[in-house]
């Protein structure tokens, strides 16, 4: 592992951060940064009392869920959401009634045009991730072309505490190298590589340079 530190002379940075195009620029997207933070805490931290715009698992559809508990393999027993994120629709834990626990989560067109987009990639990705990357294998998927769903194992965790222990810092440390050593090269190649999604957005150096 290598670091590639870069170093500028002061009286250049000076230059560069009080230009008006740097200013500007970097001020829009501060201000755009700052309403996604204060729209996520609104919405899913539950700051002025909202719990998150998730559809809980009576609000999908007979149909949907009919073909979520199919590729289960056992009937809903109870189900318990989980607010957080960003999608609208279900992210939810299924008890099932033969004892298992499944993680499920679905989202129509009419509710939000852009959930199901995400679910199919997602879907796409899980489908052709090796074992050896360690995530949830996915056990089943339903299109029909509004409603989309997907049914992974369920895989117990909670969120880290903050600060950071100790131990949970290193173990998402080793997760970060095993995944890197795992996904290079990358393992699905009809994925396109971050720089080739991402270019116009992590151009900080460039501008920068400019």
């Amino acid at each position: 592992m290598s670091l590639n530190i870069r170093v500028f002379d002061p009286v250049l940075c000076q230059r560069v951060f009080t230009s008006p195009r740097f200013v500007m620029s970097h001020l829009a997207y501060f201000i755009a940064e700052l309403l996604v933070i204060c729209y996520e805490k609104y919405l899913y931290v539950g700051t002025f009392g909202c719990r998150g715009t998730r559809l809980a698992w009576s609000d999908i559809p007979d149909h949907v869920r009919a073909e979520i508990e199919r590729y289960a393999g056992s009937t809903v027993v109870q189900a318990v959401n989980r607010p957080a994120g960003f999608s609208p629709g279900l992210a939810a834990k299924l008890l099932l009634a033969d004892g298992r626990a499944v993680f499920a989560k679905a989202a129509g067109s009419a509710r939000h045009a852009f959930a199901p987009i995400l679910h199919r990639r997602e879907i796409e990705v899980l489908r052709q991730l090796p074992r050896s990357v360690p995530a949830p294998q996915l056990i089943g998927s339903f299109d029909d072309d509004d409603w989309v769903a997907l049914v992974c194992e369920y895989v117990e965790g909670h969120q880290p505490a903050e600060p950071w222990h100790d131990t949970e810092l290193a173990a998402v440390i080793a997760t970060l190298v095993h995944l890197a050593e795992t996904c290079t090269p990358n393992p699905i190649a009809s994925l396109p590589t971050l720089a080739e999604t991402h270019a116009a957005s992590m151009n900080g150096w460039r501008e920068l340079s400019e």
